[in-house]
């Protein structure tokens, strides 16, 4: 799937096109993230760091080797794409 598409997509297409994801979990933007969501506060913009808004985060399995992880964000009154990564199982972040 091209990259471009990925980061178009609605929670609703990434579903049709993944399945169900193998983890899931909604939460709250701060300034300050973690780990691999370091990059969501700069993606999602100051308005929406400062509202707090939720963030979906799903993750699926691509292969045996690789999963990919696709935030979301409420914009519209539907989860759009906001940052998405592929990456190597066993990685410790």
């Amino acid at each position: 799937m091209a990259e471009e598409s990925v980061a178009e997509m609605t929670w609703e297409a990434a579903q049709e096109a993944f399945g169900a994801p193998d983890a899931q979990e909604v939460f709250a933007l701060r300034a300050e993230m973690v780990d691999f969501r370091i990059h969501l506060p700069e993606a999602a913009g100051p308005e929406a760091v400062a509202a707090g808004a939720e963030v979906l985060e799903a993750t699926w399995s691509l292969s045996a080797a690789q999963n990919r992880t696709i935030w979301f964000i409420q914009r519209g009154g539907t989860w759009q794409h906001l940052l998405h990564q592929d990456w190597d199982k066993g990685t410790e972040y």
